[in-house]
């Protein structure tokens, strides 16, 4: 079992007499007998002997002795730990909100309406719109979410009559697909197939990637041809695409919001375990360990872990 932290600033004062007398048999001056042949140093002031007690905006912080001279008592130690980790936790939950918002969406695409893999939904009643965080009442919008772990992924985005845009886990528009055409889109790692004539070949940063369009015809027959173009197949189908299943959301209920509480972190460890760490990243992933969240070991918090993250998902 490792030592807490007061034990181990107790082991390592427990250590320092035995340090120095090994530095004295071996010759050398160490800092008591340094002291010794220099003048006194001046004895503490009047106040510097008392525990000192000081009004934060976390509390208070109480000091064995003032607090230049002093230390923080295991209370104040603790205290002080909590809310390093609680402001972490704020720091994370605003960083991890474009991510866990994209999860929390493909989520209630493939769970709540029950798309497949690749497969594209179609957001047309009020009702369905209400799943989305930022729909507007007139729009039909069609959504598709593909895991490229099985493979890459060839999207079809037409030359007219529809809007639209590939984004990868982060909400991040995959560099390149910005115009109309027909792309390749790999996964982190994945080299092109040998045959890529015709294709706009793309790498995503993220095994998880978003399709995105709008029909932009009022004409309903051309909207109509637009959306017959639209198209979203494995790779693997190149040689004979699937005709395209277009789900039709109708009125049913579903959420496309990001969750509160503690259930949000768990869309954050699903986010940590599926997608590779970018070095922009890095910091924020040291700074979530203490709080249970680490790529490639199991999400347990404790209580302590518990309270921190749920306070913080509520503040951050």
């Amino acid at each position: 079992m490792k030592p807490n932290r007061r034990e181990t600033i107790s082991l390592l004062a427990g250590a320092a007499p035995a340090a120095l007398g090994m530095l004295s048999g071996a010759g050398i001056a160490t800092p008591s007998q340094a002291q010794e042949a220099k003048p006194r140093r001046r004895a503490a002031t009047k106040g510097q002997d008392r525990p000192q007690k000081i009004e934060t905006r976390i509390g208070r912080l109480e000091f064995t002795h003032d607090f230049a001279n002093g230390y923080p008592t295991d209370a104040t130690v603790e205290k002080l730990y909590d809310e390093r980790d609680f402001q972490r936790g704020c720091q994370a939950y605003l960083w991890s909100l474009p991510a866990v918002s994209f999860a929390s969406w493909q989520r209630g695409i493939t769970k709540g309406l029950g798309a497949k893999n690749g497969q594209i939904v179609a957001i047309l009643s009020l009702e369905a719109r209400r799943g989305i965080l930022t729909a507007n009442a007139t729009t039909p919008y069609y959504l598709g979410f593909a895991d490229l772990s099985t493979g890459p992924l060839v999207m079809v985005i037409p030359p007219r009559g529809v809007q639209g845009g590939i984004s990868d886990a982060w909400q991040q528009t995959i560099p390149g697909t910005e115009s109309t055409g027909t792309y390749l889109v790999l996964a982190p790692g994945q080299k092109a197939p040998n045959t890529v004539t015709g294709y706009t070949v793309r790498q995503s940063a993220t095994f998880n990637i978003f399709l995105g369009a709008r029909l932009t015809d009022a004409d309903p027959d051309r909207a109509k041809e637009a959306l017959a173009q639209l198209q979203m197949y494995p790779y693997a189908q190149h040689d004979n695409p699937p005709k395209m299943d277009i789900l039709d959301a109708g009125t049913k209920t579903w959420s496309g919001l990001p969750p509160r509480g503690m259930e949000y972190w768990q869309r954050v460890n699903e986010v940590i375990q599926a997608e590779p760490i970018e070095t922009r990243d890095i910091f924020f992933h040291a700074m979530l360990r203490p709080l249970g969240l680490e790529k490639g070991k199991p999400f347990k918090p404790d209580v302590r872990q518990t309270k921190i993250l749920t306070d913080a998902a509520l503040v951050g």
